[in-house]
């Protein structure tokens, strides 16, 4: 939902997996586009010129072509994109929504498109939006990367950036098929929730920070189903089996009489390495004391 985007901590993975195709794949999405023409036209005539064109493109159809972020692939392999195409068609018909309108070579429509795709919660500031030679429009930026759903009381689950953005994809309960947050203290956000704006409450933000302490070791992160965030309270793991292991506060959070981060992540791994499992074949475990504490096998 390639390695991480590292925000200013490490500006988080620049990664995700297809939300309608796979639970979870972490790839990079700063996009860069090459260099756009520029149509030259001598002083002499230019009003001419852009009088002809403009006619022109008033009675053509308007294009427009937006750099979906990419999934890395092997060598020799296709480059894809995990974006969904029912958001990539939502997209590009918000973008021509936008452009309608106005001369069909006045910057207006272009700042209008900028504004709305920003608008949407996808970019990281406002996409770049140039009109190319043959009239039509073209759109570079740097995308958000899905990383979570944060399930809501409403059956809902709405999909978030690594930066904690909320993203414009809600699915069902369980529909998404990547890793969830349940049990925020903040489970719904009004229809105006300003976009580019982290998810309120500071446990979305923990969880998230724990996703990303777990997938630097890929035997942790391929057990994680879910977290509970308890509502920010301690956070539970909840595994592919339904068990749960009690991680405690955040790991950019100093909670006195638990563990730190690094000794909490050592205890997995142990755990893993000795039985196979995170939970240690335990329906509850405890990892955040003093000691690994099985509460119920």
């Amino acid at each position: 939902m390639p390695k991480k985007k590292t925000k200013a901590k490490s500006k988080k993975k620049q990664s995700a997996r297809d939300p309608e195709q796979t639970r979870r794949l972490v790839l990079g999405t700063t996009m860069t586009v090459a260099s756009l023409g520029v149509l030259g036209a001598g002083a002499m005539g230019l009003t001419a010129v852009n009088r002809v064109t403009e006619e022109s493109l008033s009675q053509g159809e308007l294009l427009i072509s937006i750099a979906w972020p990419v999934m890395p692939v092997a060598e020799g392999e296709e480059t894809g994109t995990w974006m969904p195409e029912s958001e990539k068609a939502r997209l590009l018909g918000v973008a021509l929504e936008a452009a309608r309108g106005g001369s069909a070579l006045s910057p207006e429509p272009l700042a209008e498109v900028s504004r709305a795709l920003a608008g949407q919660g996808w970019f990281e500031g406002a996409p770049r939006v140039e009109r190319l030679t043959d009239g039509s429009i073209a759109v570079e930026g740097a995308w958000r990367v899905p990383a979570a759903v944060v399930r809501g009381s409403d059956s809902r689950e709405r999909m978030v950036s690594w930066e904690g953005v909320p993203l414009p994809l809600e699915y069902p309960i369980g529909a998404s098929r990547v890793r969830y947050l349940s049990e925020p203290s903040i489970d719904r956000l009004p229809s105006d929730y300003p976009a580019g704006e982290a998810w309120p409450g500071g446990d979305v933000a923990d969880g998230l920070a724990l996703l990303d302490a777990l997938d630097r070791d890929q035997n942790l992160i391929a057990q994680v189903h879910g977290l509970d965030l308890n509502q920010g309270g301690a956070i539970e793991i909840i595994t592919d089996r339904g068990t749960r292991v009690r991680w405690g506060a955040g790991p950019l959070r100093f909670q006195p009489g638990e563990r730190s981060t690094g000794e909490k992540l050592s205890r997995l791994q142990h755990l893993f390495e000795r039985t196979g499992r995170i939970d240690g074949g335990a329906r509850v475990i405890e990892i955040d004391g003093p000691q690994i504490l099985i509460v119920s096998d």
